[in-house]
């Protein structure tokens, strides 16, 4: 029941959300949410199984191959159906179908904090932090793969050539593979940064590390993440012209550099001694791959149709100018 209500206040979150992007309506806005609910039951709830810790608190991790295959095959299946649910837009929007799905999963998940409760030792916990760093580049693979279901839903059946808006030229103008890594670069600063800024929870001086702090809850990580990513893809957008794929993809930069940077045996050695499992040196090495790559993909989405939003302010602005 509790899951049930969780869903509920994240489609009405995203209703709320919605308002401030002018120019859809309330039919657009209702499949929108129905995109986001498929997600939500397809992946969230029928595949829970599949990625389920075999422990009541544990964390939710990589399946295994055949797991792994079957998934794929949920979101590639996922992302098709979601592309005719939000035609002729289905390009912009069914994506995020997949990412909500996984987001229901980061939700349901146990914490780091509950995983590093039974390590004896410093180099447990190494070993544990070690284990996840492959896990942001299947989660991030897992949402390619929904965004390939959507891409194959308009192969088959394409919609009209969109309206053209015109866009403020970009502040740097550079070949698409450099714009790319550019947009991956400044993506993954801008988050590191605000998910720093805004995961928080309580916090003790410590001497060495200068602030320890506890771990933060599964809402204030969805909340910092999605923002901080949402901020960032929106500077790519609107400075690079940079597609919010290449901010959903700092996703799995930031994790697996937060994890690695802060996840070092000298500093697991400090906390093991001085702090309790559950306190940390920075809230990244607090926040599971899954969530950072579901709720940081839906907030690269958020971002980048607000650039659009903007643009077509920016238009209607010029129009009554002229």
């Amino acid at each position: 029941m509790d899951l049930v209500l969780k869903i509920a206040a994240a489609l009405a979150a995203l209703l709320v959300a919605m308002s401030v992007f002018p120019g859809l309506s309330w039919m657009l806005k209702i499949r929108i949410c129905a995109v986001a609910l498929l997600g939500m039951i397809v992946l969230g709830l029928w595949a829970w199984s599949l990625v389920a810790p075999a422990e009541p608190f544990g964390i939710v991790s990589m399946p295994g191959l055949t797991g792994a295959l079957i998934l794929m095959v949920m979101a590639l299946a996922t992302g098709f159906v979601a592309y005719f649910i939000t035609w002729p837009h289905g390009a912009y929007m069914g994506v995020i179908a997949v990412p909500a799905g996984m987001a229901v999963w980061a939700v349901r998940s146990g914490s780091i904090a509950n995983a590093l409760v039974g390590t004896a030792d410093a180099a447990q916990r190494a070993d544990f932090f070690r284990s996840l760093l492959p896990e942001p580049f299947f989660w991030l693979l897992l949402a390619a793969i929904g965004l390939a279901g959507v891409f194959l839903g308009r192969f088959v059946v394409a919609p009209a050539a969109p309206t053209q808006i015109h866009h403020s030229k970009p502040l740097l103008r550079l070949n698409k593979p450099a714009n790319a890594v550019v947009a991956v670069g400044v993506s993954a600063v801008t988050a590191f940064v605000a998910v720093t800024l805004l995961a928080q929870n309580v916090k003790f001086p410590d001497a060495r590390l200068g602030n320890v702090i506890a771990q933060p809850s599964s809402g204030q990580i969805g909340f910092a993440v999605f923002v901080a990513f949402a901020l960032a893809s929106f500077i790519s957008k609107e400075f690079l012209d940079a597609s919010y794929f290449w901010s959903a993809a700092a996703t799995a930069v930031v994790s697996v550099f937060g994890l690695a940077f802060y996840g070092r045996t000298a500093i697991l050695e400090h906390l093991a001694v001085s702090w309790p499992a559950n306190f940390f040196a920075s809230p990244h090495s607090s926040i599971l791959p899954l969530q950072m790559v579901a709720f940081g993909t839906l907030g690269a989405l958020a971002g980048f149709w607000l650039v659009q939003s903007f643009e077509v302010w920016r238009s209607f602005a010029r129009q009554q100018e002229q």
